[in-house]
């Protein structure tokens, strides 16, 4: 690849920015263009890529007027990477740093295993020695979540070895260009969660080529921006996952709902229905029946 476009969707990511960027400008290839796209950010996230882009022709600033979401925000980078002839999109959150060999790493990793597209093992921020992914899978008994490969484990060296997987974020992933083409863009009916399960569901039925490598690494703020646990993520997960099933298997998608559902209600009593179970049971149902309505 001679050159790779950057895209990373920002919402008031004024705390992790700095880091993200001084980690790209380290960089030893040189064939990048970073494509940030700001949802609205009510914190100075829009001023400080503004700054930058002023003074790197390389970076391309998009501004939304309002919130659109991570796929969306993705989908406006991609098309501006594609029509800037970029030979790859690397979609890469901006709550991450990195070493000055992950974009040189990706792809010397890409040609060598002729992949398609590709992620790299990636830690959390602290502690550097543990790890947050390395690849995943599709949890089909469990209606489509998803599994990180090496998740919360001490790295050791088990996940060594270059391989073959079904899913990974879109935290860091490396995509060919001519993959968008196959199997489209980010389903913009997700505004965030289960747009990277779909987005690689669809890869995995084409026949993409998907690996995982090990020897580039970055390290990844995980929950700096979006949280865990909240309403907003609950409600996202839920009407994510909804949509999904729907979508993707429709056959069977009363039968996969039905357990999905049987979740929640599960969840709920474990929680003796307590207020914070209940309203978190709230918040599902209204998030689950979203997701059917799309």
């Amino acid at each position: 690849m001679k050159c790779v476009g950057l895209v990373t969707v920002t919402y008031n990511s004024g705390a992790v920015i700095d880091g993200f960027l001084d980690s790209l400008y380290a960089q030893d290839f040189a064939g990048w263009r970073l494509y940030v796209v700001d949802n609205a950010s009510t914190d100075d996230s829009l001023g400080r890529v503004r700054r930058d882009a002023a003074a790197d022709a390389r970076i391309v600033v998009v501004a939304n007027e309002a919130n659109r979401g991570v796929a969306a925000g993705n989908n406006q980078g991609i098309a501006a990477a594609l029509a800037d002839g970029c030979d790859g999109v690397l979609l890469i959150n901006n709550d991450v740093e990195f070493g000055p060999a992950l974009l040189s790493g990706m792809i010397a990793a890409m040609d060598a295993l002729a992949a398609e597209m590709l992620v790299p093992k990636i830690y959390y921020f602290e502690p550097r020695t543990r790890i947050w992914c390395a690849g995943g899978r599709f949890k089909r008994a469990r209606a489509y979540m998803t599994d990180h490969f090496g998740e919360d484990e001490e790295d050791t060296g088990q996940y060594d070895e270059a391989r073959r997987i079904e899913y990974a974020p879109t935290c860091c992933m490396l995509v060919e260009a001519e993959v968008f083409a196959r199997i489209g863009l980010m389903d913009e009916k997700f505004f965030v969660y289960f747009d990277d399960t779909e987005f690689c569901y669809r890869a995995l039925k084409s026949g993409v080529r998907f690996w995982y490598s090990p020897a580039p690494v970055l390290y990844h703020k995980v929950n700096s921006l979006t949280g865990t646990g909240s309403d907003f993520s609950a409600y996202n997960s839920a009407l994510g996952q909804a949509y999904f099933l729907r979508k993707h298997k429709p056959a069977t998608k009363f039968l996969w709902l039905a357990l999905v559902q049987a979740k929640y209600f599960v969840r709920a009593a474990q929680g003796a229905f307590s207020a914070a179970a209940r309203a978190r049971f709230g918040v599902e149902q209204k998030g689950f029946w979203a997701g059917m309505a799309r």
